[in-house]
Parts: C-alpha cells; sequence; structure tokens
C-alpha cells in the first residue's frame, strides 16, 4: 500500500516537474499545469485502490486455506 502511494506521488512530481518545465518555456499555460496534475491524479487511482485492495484480498484467501484445512484435517 505504501509504494503504491509512493510511486503516486513520484508520478505526480514527475507530472508537475514537466508541466512547470513547459509552462516555463511558454509551451503551456498554468491551466494546462493545473489540468495535467488533475489527470494525472485520476489516471493513477485505479492503480492506487488495486493495490489497497490486495491485502485484505491476499488476507481472505489465506483464511479461506486455513478453513479448507481445518475442514479437512483428521479427527
Amino acid at each position: 500500500v505504501y509504494a503504491s502511494r509512493t510511486l503516486r506521488a513520484l508520478v505526480q512530481i514527475l507530472v508537475l516537474a514537466v508541466a512547470a518545465w513547459l509552462a516555463v518555456g511558454q509551451q503551456v499555460t498554468l491551466g494546462g499545469v493545473f489540468a495535467a496534475s488533475i489527470l494525472a491524479a485520476r489516471a493513477l487511482l485505479p492503480i492506487e485502490m488495486i493495490a489497497s485492495a490486495w491485502l485484505p484480498a491476499r488476507d481472505a484467501l489465506d483464511a479461506l486455506r486455513r478453513a479448507a484445512a481445518f475442514r479437512d484435517a483428521p479427527g
């Protein structure tokens, strides 16, 4: 989970840095910088959601395996 947040933050920093560089060169407006930031955040959101859902899904699968092993245990 922390790795996905770190990756998202690094990508957003990179997007803002490139957009700022383009703004300094007058190739994009301040609105373009703002739009790039919003688009990057929205593009990365599904990836972060999948990463944050991964741990509970893995824990549920482990619990299911333990329950199956308990059910199949002799005794």
